[in-house]
C-alpha cells in the first residue's frame, strides 16, 4: 500500500507499507524521498522515525552529496583522493595508487562537480572502485573478527549493496558489502558481528540481539545508532 506523508521540509514523502518490514527504511530517489515501513505502524512513530533520521536524510539528498578537486574520502583501511587531470577527456579514470593501500579517482580539468549527472558518474566509480579493492581490506578484518569470536564461517565474500550491508546464508556464508569501505571501523565491525551472530540465531530475536552486543562489548545499541544516522559521501 502507498500513500503521500506531507513535510514541510522534504515536501510529499512516498509511504509504502510493506508486510513482513520489521523497521522503517528511507531512501532518495528522483529527489523525492520514499520512506518504506512495516505493516500496522502508527503514524506517530513514523514521525518520531522521520524526525530521528532528518539530520542524516538532508545530508544524504541528492544535492547534500559534495564532490570537489583535490577531495580525500576516508574509508576503511584507505582513502580515495579525487583529482583532475588535463591529459584526461570526456572519461572517469579510477584505480590504486602504487603504493597499494590507496585509491584515487582522476576526472578531466574543468569538471563541473556541482552537475547532478556528474555526481552520479563520480558515486558509480567510487562504487565500482570499493567492489574492485574491497575484498583486500574486508576479508581479512573479517576472518580476524572470526577467529577472535572463536567461529567458522564457510567463507566470505563481497557484495554489492548499499541498504543491504551483509548477508548470512544458512549454510554460513556470509557476503559483506563493498560499501562497508566507506564506513569507520567501528561500523564494520558492528555489521561484520550481525551477520556472524546469525551463524548462531539466523532471525533477529532477543537472543540474536544479546548475542550481538556480547560479540561488540555492550556496544550493540550505540553502534546501531551511529549506522542508523551515517551520512554516506555518495548517491544510494
Amino acid at each position: 500500500m502507498q500513500y503521500t506523508l506531507d513535510d514541510k521540509e522534504f515536501g510529499n514523502i512516498i509511504l509504502t507499507i510493506r508486510r513482513g518490514m520489521t523497521r522503517i527504511v528511507f531512501r532518495w530517489k528522483n529527489s523525492a524521498l520514499h520512506m518504506s515501513a512495516p505493516y500496522g505502524v502508527s503514524a506517530e512513530t513514523l514521525r518520531n522515525a522521520l524526525d530521528a533520521k532528518r539530520e542524516s536524510l538532508r545530508a544524504m539528498k541528492p544535492d547534500g552529496v559534495k564532490f570537489y578537486a583535490g577531495q580525500v574520502i576516508p574509508c576503511f583501511r584507505t582513502q580515495i583522493t579525487i583529482s583532475t587531470d588535463a591529459r584526461l577527456r570526456n572519461q572517469v579514470c579510477y584505480g590504486r595508487n602504487p603504493d597499494g593501500t590507496t585509491l584515487y579517482l582522476n576526472l578531466p580539468e574543468g569538471t563541473d562537480f556541482e552537475k547532478e549527472n556528474v555526481k552520479s558518474t563520480i558515486s558509480s566509480a567510487i562504487s565500482d572502485l570499493l567492489g574492485r579493492n574491497a575484498a583486500q581490506f574486508l576479508i581479512p578484518y573479517a576472518q580476524a573478527e572470526a577467529a577472535r569470536l572463536g567461529l567458522k564461517p564457510l567463507r566470505f565474500e563481497i557484495g554489492r549493496g548499499m541498504r543491504k550491508l551483509g548477508h548470512c546464508t544458512r549454510d554460513g556464508v556470509i557476503q559483506l558489502s563493498r560499501h562497508l569501505l566507506l564506513l569507520p571501523e567501528p561500523l564494520v565491525q558492528c555489521v561484520v558481528c550481525h551477520e556472524l551472530a546469525h551463524l548462531t540465531h539466523m532471525d533477529h530475536s532477543p537472543a540474536f540481539h544479546a548475542l550481538l552486543d556480547r560479540y561488540l562489548e555492550g556496544r550493540r545499541a550505540l553502534l546501531d545508532r551511529q549506522l542508523d544516522h551515517f551520512v554516506w559521501p555518495i548517491y544510494r
